[in-house]
């Protein structure tokens, strides 16, 4: 239970783009740390071939699905910034739907997008999304460990109130934006023991 099953990644895509991924493998102990870390490789690895993200995940998905251990599985959201245009391409596999904080209007668009975790089935179905971004728009994404969260009383920490404290603390900085997380999550479990990884990603335009 000391090992972690979620990744994070940056990926240098070139001087315009930006590869982001953010991961949670199924289960527990060490086949799930093996699984992260072969996960994370494959990924780094087959998007310096410059090909499409729905490619990248489709031969990372296949090499997953050959190695892994029986039931295990990888839920993944990979998205790719385009520095000079402000856009964001992106591919949902089954992960959590990040969120957008729009600066200009104060809402929140969640990205979803149709598509199944890693390595359950040989070939697997993804769809490809774009969003525009503007100047001050919050990109967040996270692992059900932050949202699942829960305290003595046994309440989730939930997605409402991680959207809160975006928008309460959108002025902010990328950086301080998730210790201002970090803060309020240690706060609301009051000592209560994890019980799994937390993970999370702020990408502030």
């Amino acid at each position: 239970m000391q090992v972690g099953g979620d990744f994070y990644d940056f990926i240098s895509l070139g001087e315009e783009k930006l590869g982001m991924v953010i991961a949670d493998v199924s289960g527990k102990g060490m086949p799930a740390a093996l699984l992260m870390a072969l996960s994370c490789a494959l990924i780094r690895v087959i998007s310096d071939e410059d090909i499409s993200i729905k490619e990248v995940l489709e031969k990372t998905n296949q090499r997953i699905h050959e190695y892994a251990t029986e039931g295990y599985f990888v839920t993944a959201f990979y998205g790719v910034l385009d520095l000079t245009g402000e856009k964001l391409e992106y591919i949902r596999a089954g992960h959590n739907p990040p969120f957008l904080y729009k600066a200009n209007s104060d809402d929140f668009i969640f990205l979803e997008g149709k598509g199944m975790g890693l390595g359950v089935l040989e070939d697997i179905n993804l769809e490809i999304r774009r969003i525009e971004l503007t100047s001050g728009d919050i990109l967040v994404l996270f692992t059900d460990g932050v949202t699942e969260a829960i305290n003595p009383q046994s309440e989730e920490f939930g997605v409402t109130r991680l959207c809160r404290l975006v928008q309460e603390y959108r002025k902010h900085s990328a950086k301080q934006i998730i210790e201002k997380i970090e803060d309020e999550l240690t706060t609301f479990v009051s000592g209560e023991p994890p019980f799994d990884d937390v993970t999370v990603m702020v990408v502030k335009v």
